[in-house]
């Protein structure tokens, strides 16, 4: 795919996924129990009951800065299109823990195109569990310093997309059983990746790269360049296929891979389409490689 056919594609997703924001969405209120509201002063904002979306647009929509929402372990269920949790541009510095202490469950987010999309900086997601979307679990769109922790990824597309996204954190998930990626850095650089599972994943648990669907190469897109991708114990297959482990595109270097345990991919567990790895650093991984240099 052109550079321009990828811009426009994105353009297109971009305008998809956030339809819902030109709309007049009524105001949440402080105590949240239907879909089709919109967070619009900072404040403390908490889930009362599951949500069900009616219409194929957004559930939740944050357009404050610094909003902390509470979805107390309830579920966010949607109708096939729109987002489920929204964080738009303005929505800097939100903080948003889907944990009920009390019992110990997770919020879960699904049936949506995308189950949870920030589009804001800063913002930092916790104890969700997303599933069984048509695009992204979770989309990180043009985003700095974001934080996504504790939570799984399965049954979607793409486990969790980086499109365009710098010094983000994702840490203790489980992306496993996504339709192309479990993880996937798209034009994405100097983030980090760390205690995570992506198993049985059709082509990759982890790919950095531009092909949006058969990677590890093809397309044109901005490199993803000097990210940290560690602590990966179960990285292959469990119970049905996947392709590679982890897989770098040409063109993306200066990543270190450290802490892989690569087992049973179909084409190679661990794979770096740069001649002698260029500069990246692999170390202290297991499995089947495509070069001498992965180590």
């Amino acid at each position: 795919m052109s550079r321009s056919r990828l811009l426009i594609a994105a353009v297109i997703s971009t305008l998809l996924f956030s339809h819902s924001s030109f709309a007049a969405a009524p105001t949440c209120r402080s105590s949240i129990s239907s879909c089709g509201c919109a967070i619009t002063s900072a404040g403390y904002y908490q889930l009362v009951s599951d949500l069900n979306a009616a219409t194929t647009g957004d559930c939740l929509d944050i357009k404050a800065a610094n909003v902390k929402l509470w979805l107390d372990g309830y579920s966010i269920t949607g109708n096939g299109g729109g987002v489920g949790l929204h964080l738009l541009r303005s929505a800097t510095g939100a903080f948003v823990e889907g944990l009920d202490l009390s019992s110990g469950a997770f919020a879960s987010i699904g049936s949506f195109a995308v189950g949870i999309q920030d589009d804001a900086s800063g913002a930092i997601i916790a104890h969700t569990n997303v599933g069984y979307n048509s695009n992204a679990g979770v989309l990180l769109n043009r985003v700095n310093g974001s934080q996504i922790s504790d939570f799984s990824a399965e049954s979607n597309v793409y486990g969790v997309e980086l499109f365009g996204s710098t010094l983000c954190s994702i840490q203790r998930v489980n992306a496993d059983s996504n339709g192309t990626y479990g993880i996937w850095l798209l034009s994405s650089s100097r983030n980090v990746i760390n205690f995570f599972e992506a198993q049985d994943n059709t082509v990759a648990g982890v790919y950095l790269g531009c092909q949006a669907s058969s990677g590890p190469v093809g397309g044109r897109c901005g490199a993803s360049n000097n990210n940290r991708i560690y602590d990966g114990p179960q990285v292959g297959v469990a119970s049905a296929s996947q392709e590679y482990g982890v897989a770098l595109d040409k063109g993306d270097i200066g990543n270190v891979i450290s802490g892989i345990n690569g087992n049973g991919d179909s084409t190679e567990d661990l794979d770096d389409q740069n001649a002698g790895c260029a500069s990246n650093v692999w170390f202290n991984n297991l499995g089947s490689r495509n070069a001498s240099c992965i180590h």
